[in-house]
């Protein structure tokens, strides 16, 4: 993991994760939230990227995390996202949604804009979500995130920020930047906490 400014500046910081292979990373404003998809775990960090003692019980083949006040919400490659109240030391567990009949076995990521859950696939489509529905959460809203891309699509990020969508195909390096109508138009900015962007490298 490496820390850049919001001008792209190598801000000298570099982090090794636990765990094997890393998908999903978030901010809630006091702490970092990282999903691996190896072990089944989401670790929580600091600000300065320090291990809290903090788990959560395991749920198998992560490749998304979210944040919506305190619910951590956790894309499985079983096709489902997972919710748990955030605790001082862990997570309780408190609903699930399905997301298999949109997603189809592709899981990649998962974003919020602070009131709604993103899931995307593999092929780069985002589908919407209710995070308060049990079961069946899906708002019947789908886009590509990468419809600007002119190589093979590998997705390779999401996030909100404000009003709105950032997203990047890890093939060509290109970031797409999308408003709240998923209009298209080109931009840099990755994922931030508000003047730092971070993004994974696999």
């Amino acid at each position: 993991m490496y820390k850049y400014n919001s001008l792209g500046v190598y801000q000298n910081t570099s982090f090794i994760s636990n765990g094997g292979e890393n998908n999903g990373l978030t901010w809630d404003g006091t702490h970092f939230y990282m999903g691996n998809t190896d072990g089944g775990q989401v670790y929580r960090y600091n600000s300065s990227w320090t291990l809290q003692n903090w788990s959560i019980p395991s749920v198998g083949g992560v490749t998304g995390v979210a944040v919506i006040g305190s619910v951590i919400y956790i894309l499985r490659t079983d096709g489902y996202i997972y919710a748990f109240n955030i605790t001082s030391t862990g997570g309780t567990s408190s609903h699930s949604i399905n997301t298999a009949a949109q997603l189809g076995g592709a899981e990649q990521t998962l974003a919020t804009d602070g009131q709604y859950l993103y899931a995307v696939s593999t092929a780069g489509v985002a589908y919407k979500y209710d995070p308060l529905s049990g079961g069946a959460g899906y708002l019947g809203v789908s886009f590509s995130v990468n419809a600007l891309s002119s190589t093979a699509i590998q997705f390779g990020g999401l996030v909100f920020k404000d009003t709105d969508l950032y997203s990047i195909n890890a093939t060509d390096d290109k970031a797409f930047k999308y408003n709240q109508a998923f209009s298209v138009g080109l931009t840099s900015e990755v994922k931030t906490d508000g003047g730092t962007i971070y993004t994974r490298v696999k």
